[in-house]
């Protein structure tokens, strides 16, 4: 029993030395819920949270009537594409696209992102930098972009808002319900 006490005592003073096996920190100065800005309604979400075991990207777009939604394994770097929704943007992006008109499937995200606080995380962009780890650690994105040019943009590597995974979770079912991974 000693020699158990003794060896998780050295693996513990290990891992800690290492800075291994820290989970992602949560920022938890935000309030909730936060409105969409006055009169506005959502017209784009980029939304993705990925690690060394990679991870979906939720694009949606509102254009005219139809609501597209595109699940993807492609997280485009440039700002221009962040919002592409209805196409494929390279040939190696494995995704499901599915235009609607169902305005619920809208309100429904819409209604995620003001109960989570989302609107209220405008300007998050944090790193957390852990010594002698070798992965780039956990990625965290929104960006939201609203019908009247107002836009949300929340970033992060191993720090995020505390209800980022749960709008994280309640929008990637929204996709999965409405759009089939095939």
């Amino acid at each position: 029993m000693r020699r158990e006490a003794i060896l998780m005592s050295i693996f513990s003073i290990l891992l800690s030395l290492f800075e291994c096996g820290k989970k992602a920190h949560i920022n938890t100065f935000f309030p909730s819920p936060v409105p969409l800005p006055a009169g506005e309604t959502l017209t784009g979400l980029h939304m993705t949270r990925q690690g060394m075991r990679s991870g979906l990207c939720y694009v949606m777009s509102v254009e005219g009537e139809d609501i597209f939604l595109k699940m993807t394994n492609c997280h485009p770097l440039e700002k221009e594409y962040r919002f592409n929704a209805k196409e494929i943007l390279s040939k190696n992006e494995k995704c499901a696209i599915k235009s609607t008109n169902d305005i619920q499937v809208l309100r429904d995200i819409e209604e995620a992102l003001v109960d989570c606080g989302t609107v209220g995380w405008d300007g998050f962009n944090e790193t957390i930098i852990m010594k002698n780890v070798t992965d780039t650690g956990e990625r965290y994105e929104i960006y939201l972009r609203f019908s009247g040019g107002s836009t949300v943009s929340v970033y992060g590597i191993d720090i995020c808002p505390d209800r980022f995974n749960e709008v994280f979770n309640r929008i990637a079912a929204i996709f999965r319900r409405t759009v089939k991974w095939e």
